[in-house]
């Protein structure tokens, strides 16, 4: 079953790209995206915000019966968490920001919020740190 998610997970990723180079009126890289794909999928440090993103994606999917147009709004967000000291969502894209980043074996709930006070609070104790 691994075998066939992290097949599915290249495969994805894969179309995503194809998708948004022929978005981009690109050709897309020599080996195809999904040799880039397979690199991505090997560790979570490489293009962060696209795994991230995809992972949520897929989160919102297995949830779609509860999807609504202000999640995907929300998730173009996602995308940046990786590259920001604080991010601040709203519960539910909190809830699939957690699940993803479970399930990329990254711990994003260190620094990405619902209320500002725990932001606060957060960049409060940082300020302390010498």
């Amino acid at each position: 079953m691994e075998n066939n998610y992290a097949k599915s997970r290249v495969d994805g990723i894969a179309n995503y790209l194809e998708a948004s180079f022929s978005l981009l009126g690109l050709s897309g890289p020599r080996g195809g995206s999904k040799a880039i794909s397979e690199i991505m999928c090997r560790d979570s440090q490489y293009c962060p915000a696209i795994q991230l993103l995809y992972s949520v994606w897929s989160q919102m999917y297995l949830n779609r019966v509860n999807i609504t147009g202000g999640d995907m709004l929300d998730s173009d967000a996602v995308a940046c968490i990786p590259y920001t000291s604080f991010s601040t969502v709203d519960r539910r894209m909190y809830d699939y920001v957690g699940r993803a980043g479970h399930e990329l074996s990254i711990n994003h709930r260190t620094h990405v919020f619902v209320h500002l006070a725990d932001l606060l609070s957060a960049l409060a104790s940082q300020q302390r740190v010498p």
